[in-house]
């Protein structure tokens, strides 16, 4: 008898699009790999009891990791949905009427091939004015900020280094932190569609006119609206997936000075 081994990877995509008063449900879906696996078990009758075969079958190194997404939006696209999903089937042909086979699904976490991650450290700077209402020139603003390294695990902590030259006559209100998901949606025919969403965010204490402060700020790597820690980055058929880490400088009246870390987030193992 034959035991029968099933592993499919499968990546699907779901939207709902609205043009005016009405909403279209659109998806999506791409088979990744489909491989039928058959074990030789040399037996014909199988008594009660448990038995162990071992089979050995390497994935494509190119394979997207396993990725799950949903509830965002961008423009005219809500609720889009999108996921990167591996699974193996087993199953056992048992003779004779009336009796069901014996079969047994099984989720499969793929991780990407570790590969090592160029780290490096990160440091920007930038100098803009401050202008109450858009009409009053009150000074300028030095923002300088520093990362000892670029790549980081779902979860973990960033820790940012900032120095802040506030030589405007006009409070700093806030300091703050704030992590972006950048998404790309892949269409078959058109553009792409991009949007950015605000996962989470740390807000610390400013700094008064005419003053300076050295601070070191952190943020921990999880999507507030879920609890949980973010994705990986990723890329596949439909979608691509990217952070990055804003540092800004909040006036009242008046636009923020920022500047952004691109970062890249990888599975736990590939670090």
């Amino acid at each position: 008898m034959e035991l029968m081994l099933d592993i499919r990877g499968l990546e699907t995509i779901a939207w709902v699009k609205r043009q005016g008063e009405s909403t279209t449900h659109h998806q999506d879906k791409h088979v990744i790999i489909h491989k039928q696996l058959q074990i030789s078990t040399d037996r014909e009758i199988f008594f009660p009891g448990e038995y162990a075969y071992q089979f050995n079958y390497e994935l494509q190194p190119t394979l997207p990791g396993s990725f799950q997404l949903s509830h965002r939006s961008a423009g005219r696209f809500r609720n889009i949905r999108s996921t990167v999903k591996y699974e193996l089937k087993a199953l056992q042909r048992v003779q004779g009427a009336f009796r069901a086979d014996l079969e047994m699904k099984r989720e499969l976490v793929v991780v990407p091939v570790p590969t090592a991650p160029v780290v490096r450290p990160l440091q920007r700077s930038t100098s803009q004015e401050v202008w109450v209402m858009t009409m009053f020139r009150k000074g300028t603003c030095q923002l300088s900020a520093y990362m000892d390294r670029d790549v980081f695990v779902p979860g973990e902590k960033v820790m940012v280094r900032c120095s802040i030259f506030n030589l405007s006559k006009v409070n700093i209100r806030a300091l703050s932190l704030r992590l972006y998901e950048d998404l790309v949606l892949h269409h078959k025919r058109g553009k792409d569609t991009r949007t950015s969403t605000c996962l989470c965010e740390g807000e610390f204490s400013g700094v008064l006119a005419g003053d300076t402060a050295d601070k070191i700020v952190s943020l921990h790597l999880m999507d507030w609206r879920s609890g949980r820690a973010i994705q990986p980055s990723t890329a596949s058929r439909f979608i691509a997936c990217d952070y990055r880490i804003e540092v800004r400088c909040s006036f009242m009246m008046s636009p923020s000075v920022s500047l952004e870390f691109p970062i890249t987030v990888v599975h736990q193992n590939s670090k």
